[in-house]
């Protein structure tokens, strides 16, 4: 004998079944190729799902987490600051020079990334006029 029931009467006829989630899987890589990104993880409402009127997960909490992930350090590669004097003319009278520098610092090189001096020079020498000498 084939029975149909209603929805309610499923649920009077057999046990409320409350779902539960499964194991997290694994849903995208690593979001970055070096440093510090996010992976996606999900798990599914079924070990087991709802069934005859039991609750669904929600309130087991969401069905995605985003996870901290760790690649190799990032390369940085090396740039200038702004030239600044660092030597005053040398001299008090006659011609002298003063020497202006910059610092390989903005951002220094890290992890194996390229130093400055392929971007030119750090010290510039610049000639300098005072006043005659006597």
């Amino acid at each position: 004998m084939l029975l149909c029931l209603t929805q309610a009467q499923r649920i009077f006829f057999f046990a409320t079944v409350d779902g539960n989630y499964g194991n997290w899987s694994l849903n995208s890589s690593c979001s970055v190729t070096c440093g510090e990104g996010f992976q996606t993880w999900s798990r599914q409402c079924n070990n087991p799902e709802p069934k005859y009127g039991g609750r669904n997960c929600s309130h087991l909490g969401e069905p995605v987490e985003y996870r901290l992930c760790t690649k190799k350090p990032c390369i940085v590669n090396g740039n200038y600051s702004w030239w600044y004097l660092s030597s005053e003319c040398n001299v008090t009278c006659g011609q002298g020079v003063k020497i202006w520098r910059r610092s390989c610092d903005n951002p220094a090189p890290k992890n194996g990334g390229r130093n400055c001096t392929v971007l030119g020079e750090d010290v510039k020498y610049r000639i300098c006029e005072r006043r005659p000498c006597p």
